[in-house]
């Protein structure tokens, strides 16, 4: 049965406690796309990780981890989100279904965390997915 993980980004400090914002897996497009999933019999889920505004990626294994990952499993991560997909599937020699990384952000600069893309990419990942897709804007930030 395929299903669907979508991992939100990082925020400021401010933004994750604000009631001004939504939580990071109720932001931007997120809640729609697994929407659209969901009406298409995909089964997804936004997991929220904790304390997002600090990445500790041993916290984002974790609550990722809590769901299955199979050869159908459809992979997106927004952001840190898909920054973290591409340290985790270098990482594990899996196989899953399709991997779409948006505007993916891997801190080289350490504005964030020294640790949380600490690791080597694999380029061998690619050849243990159904296909790895890239979105990205002429506007993101260039600072990845």
């Amino acid at each position: 049965m395929t299903n669907a993980i979508i991992l939100h980004g990082t925020c400021d400090r401010d933004e994750y406690y604000s009631d001004a914002f939504p939580s990071l897996s109720n932001s931007h497009w997120l809640p729609w796309l697994q929407k659209q999933l969901l009406v298409k019999d995909i089964f997804a889920v936004t997991p929220e990780i904790p304390n997002a505004y600090e990445p500790d990626y041993p916290l984002w294994k974790k609550e990722f981890e809590r769901f299955d990952i199979t050869p159908d499993t459809i992979l997106v991560g927004h952001s840190c989100g898909g920054g973290f997909l591409i340290r985790w599937l270098s990482e594990n020699t899996v196989q899953v279904g399709k991997v779409i990384l948006v505007a993916p952000w891997i801190d080289l600069q350490h504005k964030k965390s020294k640790e949380f893309f600490n690791f080597n990419m694999d380029s061998s990942l690619f050849s243990r997915t159904q296909g790895v897709h890239l979105f990205s804007s002429n506007n993101d930030d260039t600072d990845v």
